[in-house]
C-alpha cells in the first residue's frame, strides 16, 4: 500500500471566536473554546508521529459559520496552547503567520473543496459510526480527511452537511475522547496501516 500524501483533520468549532478578539488568559471563555483547536494543533504537529512526516499533516479549523483557518507544518514546534493561541490571534488579525492561512468559508465549503480533489476520502469521527476496521481497505487514497467535533459533538447544521455529502461516520470505539486524543489516535492508526 502506498503512503497517502496528506492526512488532514477538520476541527468543527461552531462557537469559537472567529475574529481573534479573545484573551490569551481565557481561551475557553473569551475564545469560545478556541483552546480545543490549540490542543488539536498540538496533537497534530507537536506530540510527535512515529513515521509520518509532519509535512504530510494538515488541520483545518472551521470556526463559527464563516471562518476557515488552515494549518500546515509550522517552522517551529509550539508545544503549548498559549503559543498556538498567539499564532491564531495574529493570523486572524491579518498578520502573516507561517503555516496558517485564513479566509472566509464554511464547513460545507471545506468538504466541497476536498471532495473535488483527486483520490480523496472524508470520514467523520462519531461514536455511533462504523468500526474503524473499515479504514484498512480504503485508507490508501492519496488524501484522507477526518472531521472531529468540539466538546459538545456536532450541531444539527453540521450533521446535515455530512448527510448531504454522504460523509461516512467511523468510530474509534464506544468511549468519548477529547478531540486532541482522537487526532493522536487517528495518526497512530494510519501510521500502523500504511507502514
Amino acid at each position: 500500500m502506498s503512503r497517502p500524501v496528506v492526512l488532514r483533520f477538520i476541527q468543527v468549532l461552531p462557537n469559537a471566536n472567529a475574529d481573534g478578539d479573545f484573551s490569551l488568559k481565557d481561551l475557553p471563555g473569551s475564545g469560545g473554546r478556541i483552546d480545543i483547536l490549540c490542543r488539536g494543533l498540538s496533537a497534530c504537529f507537536d506530540w510527535g508521529t512515529e513515521t509520518w512526516s509532519k509535512e504530510g499533516l494538515e488541520l483545518i479549523g472551521a470556526l463559527g459559520s464563516n471562518r476557515i483557518l488552515r494549518f500546515r507544518c509550522p517552522a517551529q514546534e509550539c508545544r503549548s496552547e498559549r503559543t498556538w493561541a498567539e499564532m491564531i490571534k495574529r493570523a486572524m488579525k491579518g498578520f502573516t503567520v507561517e503555516g496558517i492561512e485564513t479566509r472566509e468559508g464554511s464547513l460545507e465549503d471545506c468538504i466541497g473543496e476536498i471532495e473535488a480533489l483527486a483520490s480523496s476520502k472524508i470520514w467523520v469521527l462519531d461514536r455511533t459510526g462504523v468500526d474503524r476496521s473499515v479504514l484498512k481497505d480504503t485508507v490508501d487514497s492519496s488524501q484522507n480527511t477526518f472531521i472531529i467535533g468540539d466538546h459538545l459533538g456536532f450541531e444539527d447544521r453540521a450533521q446535515r452537511v455530512f448527510a448531504d455529502h454522504g460523509v461516512t461516520k467511523v468510530s474509534l470505539g464506544s468511549t468519548d475522547y477529547l478531540s486532541s486524543h482522537c487526532i493522536a489516535a487517528v495518526i497512530s492508526e494510519i501510521e500502523r496501516l500504511v507502514t
